[in-house]
C-alpha cells in the first residue's frame, strides 16, 4: 500500500518518501520534517497509532498534517483521530479520494 501511494502522489508532482516499519519512521522523522504523513494503523513493528503519539510529542513535528490509511472501521479511525491525527481515509480508496485528502491538508 505504502508503495502505492507513494506512486499515486509522485505521479501528482508530490515529493514523497517511504518508511515501511515504525521504526523506520522513527528514524526518517528523526532528521526530516514532511510537510504531510500518511500513516497506516496496521504496521510492521510499532503500530500506527504508537507512531502517532510519538509525532504528536515531537516539537519539530508538532505541525505535521497527518493523514490515517486504513482499513479498520471508521469508527475505529475516528477514535484515533481524536489523538491527534488530522484526518482519516479508510481503505479501499480511489486515487481521486487520497488526492482530495492531501490536497484539503496541506494547501496544494
Amino acid at each position: 500500500m505504502a508503495r502505492l501511494i507513494k506512486k499515486f502522489l509522485d505521479k501528482a508532482g508530490y515529493n514523497t518518501s517511504i518508511a515501511l516499519s515504525g521504526f523506520g519512521a522513527g528514524i526518517y522523522l528523526g532528521s526530516n520534517t514532511p510537510d504531510l504523513i500518511t500513516l497506516d494503523i496496521k504496521m510492521p513493528g510499532m503500530g500506527g497509532e504508537q507512531v502517532l503519539s510519538t509525532i504528536r510529542k515531537i516539537v519539530h513535528l508538532k505541525d505535521v498534517k497527518v493523514l490515517l490509511v486504513s482499513a479498520i472501521s471508521i469508527k475505529e479511525l475516528l477514535v484515533i483521530r481524536e489523538k491527534g491525527a488530522d484526518d482519516i481515509l479508510q481503505k479501499p480508496f480511489t486515487k481521486e479520494a487520497l488526492l482530495e485528502k492531501i490536497s484539503g491538508l496541506i494547501g496544494t
